[in-house]
């Protein structure tokens, strides 16, 4: 299947965690636009908070052809107040605005916490608490089954994910969303908030791997239009089905956490 060549790359919320780790590994691969809140010092950027009248987006997406939308509060602990007010009205705005200014493809920064509370069951909750089964074949939880968001930003994500289902399919606009695994800047297991480093064994989503995941998502086959994914590395412990996003996009993560044991 033929793959699109993207030159234009707008990333929104490019100051967060994940807008940093990415910024300098795109620069010299695509012409990128940052728009925060404050202006980036690793890329060329605009102010803009995205959760205002979309219609001013509209005219900073002209003549772009992907945006990485990472324009949220990311704190598992966000108060529902503010998903609401922000998160979802700001993802929102961006996927109306690039269906509506020739955007071709929107890749939205999903997260693992929509499906968060298949984690009290087992053999998930013995995973994350580090009480390994002796089961040599996890089911693996997959992006078919239903959600079960684990806080006010899990059902923020999934609403988000609902957006752009709507939009791709009013639209035909071509949306991929990521359901981000544990992201650090330390890039290895450790203690975080909302994140054990026992879970992260299991969940860690290396820089690396993050990297070729926005890639592979930026050029996928022309036929791509709706798809949820998984971003995960190769963990030993990995309880995240990621063979769609291997078959559809080409990715293969190559980092496993068991090497920092």
């Amino acid at each position: 299947m033929k793959q699109r060549k993207f030159p234009k790359l707008i990333i929104t919320g490019c100051n967060g965690l994940i807008g940093s780790i990415l910024s300098p590994k795109l620069i010299n691969l695509y012409e990128i636009l940052g728009i925060d809140l404050i202006k980036s010092t690793l890329i060329p950027s605009v102010e803009f908070n995205t959760t205002s009248n979309y219609k001013n987006l509209k005219s900073i997406f002209k003549g772009f052809d992907v945006v990485i939308d990472l324009a949220a509060h990311s704190s598992v602990k966000t108060p529902w107040d503010m998903v609401a007010s922000n998160n979802i009205q700001s993802t929102y705005n961006v996927i109306k605005a690039a269906s509506e200014s020739g955007i071709k493809r929107v890749i939205f920064a999903s997260s693992n916490h929509v499906t968060g509370m298949y984690e009290k069951d087992y053999p998930y909750n013995n995973i994350v608490s580090g009480n390994y089964p002796k089961e040599n074949k996890i089911p693996y939880i997959t992006t078919s089954m239903p959600i079960r968001p684990d806080s006010p930003y899990g059902i923020g994500k999934s609403t988000g994910e609902a957006i752009a289902k709507y939009f791709s399919e009013k639209f035909n606009i071509s949306i991929i969303c990521l359901r981000i695994g544990t992201v650090n800047l330390k890039n290895k297991p450790i203690d975080s908030e909302g994140t054990s480093a026992i879970r992260s064994f299991a969940t860690l989503l290396t820089h690396d791997d993050l990297i070729q995941l926005i890639k592979k998502s930026i050029n996928a086959p022309t036929n791509v239009k709706y798809e949820i994914f998984y971003g995960v590395s190769n963990n030993k412990w990995r309880f995240w089905n990621i063979k769609d996003s291997e078959i559809k996009i080409g990715y293969i993560p190559n980092e496993n956490a068991e090497k920092w044991r």
